[in-house]
């Protein structure tokens, strides 16, 4: 039998791997060891709030107020 350890898969949990700016990724830590959050579970929550908001979280209401404008100027 062999030594290696066999990867046992998660359906719960995937590996994101993602490429940002050094110091983007060193400033937003920062920021998320302050509130008490690690990296993943900070991804995390953006992911959950993407999903709940079908969207980028902190763009859905400037989005939704795009689409009522355009909607009312197509609806004169």
């Amino acid at each position: 039998m062999d030594n290696q350890k066999k990867q046992v898969s998660n359906p719960k949990s995937q590996r994101l791997n993602i490429h940002v700016n050094g110091e983007l990724k060193n400033e937003s830590q920062a920021i998320y060891q302050q509130l008490g959050l690690d990296m993943s579970t900070a991804v995390t929550l953006f992911l959950k709030q993407s999903t709940a908001d079908k969207g980028i979280p902190c763009f859905a209401p400037v989005l939704k107020m795009i689409t009522v404008t355009r909607q009312n100027k197509l609806a004169r």
